[in-house]
């Protein structure tokens, strides 16, 4: 249930002052870190305090810092080194700082919380996940990085819906232009950091702290189909949106990002396939189309792919998914995770438990079943090939069982039928541009989930909840004025 707005307030003048001393605190304490291993704790608890206090005071700044961070905080913290590895989980304080904030205020004013349709799948989620966690007697690090990313893009949605006079429709917009500017970086960025022929790399270590080609792809597929609403629908034709559409379609193709390009397909068939196949539109996008096959092929050739039919045909698609000589093969595991959750779960259908199965969090703290039973399974690390297991499927069924699995899906289908309805209704082209891009986005995000672990990568599952987030925020305010359009357009 969508809360109307009483008010839309104005985005307050930047207090340049605040982020010019969060700044120099933060070069200060990462140096210090750096360089006093025994003042750690010290320093990332001074942080930590100042970074509360100016949240608290200024949310609209932190939510702002936050949304910039997360897409690019392995940029920071492992290539710059310019802040400490540890404040890659400064994102999950400030969601939860920001929540408290929320709750805070929504107490103090005696108002109901908001009711969003995502509730119930979430509860249902997340209460899994307690009984799983119990069931399985798993520890609480485990656990707590088990649950971790569903629970913050759940408080993501869950402030945005609850503080509409913090997050207006004006004030997101404002953030997401903010992010469209950096995903247009990506291009540059990536040609500076490694070249032509390093940019078009399969094995591209990322631009901006996105680790592979896929990431980078799946990252821009949301701004992407954004702009080029703006510009296909609403017929926007300001310089900016020109120039960032050419920006980032050509970062885009360049990357290499065969799983975008896929999901791409789909989604211009879906969105514009009926005005594509009219006579007029067909006599410029069939030549465009060739120029867009001739060049994706080179690049596929260029990764060093036997042929296009191996690489992106039905057999070398099928030969990806089913055999660990290709370097994928994940569906190889299912009948091992199957049988692991049947015979080492008291209860089945909910899992083994967070963190404890082939999750990035199960990864990471090198959970015995995913240690011990699924690395190197095959034995393919003799061969030099990947010795891990990555998929959604296999990592959230396996550890929240059918039903938690079900009711994770359950969330990105809903952002689905969100997009979509508002796609094909809403007066506001901005409002459109927006659910092309949140359809894109979550549709990507859907349907790599054999293959990798989507929902939890942390630039790729925020891109899709923030790009919802702002489309919800902006559905909450007051119908768009008719001349909206021109100013996004000018801006």
């Amino acid at each position: 249930m969508l809360e109307p707005m009483l008010d839309e307030a104005r985005i307050p003048r930047t207090p340049w002052r605040f982020v010019l001393a969060l700044a120099l605190f933060t070069g200060s304490a990462s140096t210090l870190f750096a360089a006093v291993a025994e003042v750690k704790i010290l320093t990332l608890a001074a942080f930590g305090a100042a970074a509360a206090a100016f949240l608290f005071f200024h949310p609209r700044i932190a939510f702002l810092l936050l949304a910039l961070f997360v897409p690019t905080q392995f940029w920071w913290t492992d290539e710059l080194r310019f802040l400490p590895r540890a404040l890659a989980f400064a994102d999950d304080a400030l969601l939860a700082l920001l929540s408290a904030r929320v709750v805070f205020d929504r107490l103090r004013a005696g108002r109901p919380f908001a009711r969003t349709p995502w509730d119930l799948p979430f509860f249902i989620f997340f209460g899994i996940g307690i009984i799983s966690t119990f069931v399985n007697g798993v520890p609480f690090v485990n656990a707590a990085a088990g649950l971790r990313a569903p629970v913050l893009f759940g408080l993501l949605l869950f402030f945005v819906a609850n503080a509409p006079h913090l997050f207006d429709r004006q004030y997101m917009t404002w953030v997401w232009r903010m992010l469209t500017v950096l995903a247009g970086l990506q291009l540059f960025t990536g040609l500076y950091q490694f070249g032509m022929r390093g940019f078009i790399a399969d094995a591209l270590t990322g631009t901006l702290g996105l680790s592979g080609a896929n990431d980078l792809g799946m990252f821009l597929l949301p701004f992407l189909f954004f702009l080029a609403s703006l510009w296909f629908d609403a017929r926007a034709r300001s310089p900016w949106i020109v120039a960032g559409l050419l920006t980032m379609t050509t970062a885009f193709f360049l990357c290499g990002a065969r799983a975008a390009w896929i999901v791409a397909v789909p989604t211009i068939a879906l969105l514009w396939g009926r005005r594509l196949l009219r006579p007029r539109v067909l006599l410029v996008a069939l030549p465009v189309a060739a120029v867009i096959v001739a060049l994706v092929g080179r690049i596929i050739l260029a990764q060093g792919a036997r042929s296009l039919e191996r690489a992106v045909g039905l057999e070398g698609i099928i030969a990806s998914l089913f055999l660990v000589s290709s370097g994928g093969g994940s569906f190889a595991y299912y009948p091992i995770v199957w049988r692991l959750v049947t015979t080492g779960s008291p209860l089945p259908f909910v899992g083994l438990g967070p963190g404890m199965v082939s999750s990035t969090a199960a990864a990471h703290l090198h959970a015995p079943i995913y240690q011990n039973v699924l690395y190197d399974y095959f034995g393919q690390s003799r061969f030099k090939l990947d010795a891990g297991v990555e998929s959604q499927i296999l990592a959230t069924a396996g550890e929240f069982g059918p039903i938690g699995f079900l009711a994770a899906l359950a969330l990105l289908l809903l952002w689905i039928r969100l997009a979509w309805k508002t796609y094909r209704s809403a007066a506001s082209p901005y409002d459109r541009a927006l659910a092309a891009g949140l359809l894109a986005a979550t549709l990507g995000a859907v349907s790599v989930i054999p293959i990798k672990n989507s929902w939890e990568t942390p630039h790729l599952a925020f891109s899709v909840w923030m790009c919802g987030a702002v489309l919800y925020a902006r559905l909450m305010g007051r119908p768009a004025p008719p001349e909206e359009m021109k100013s996004s357009s000018a801006s």
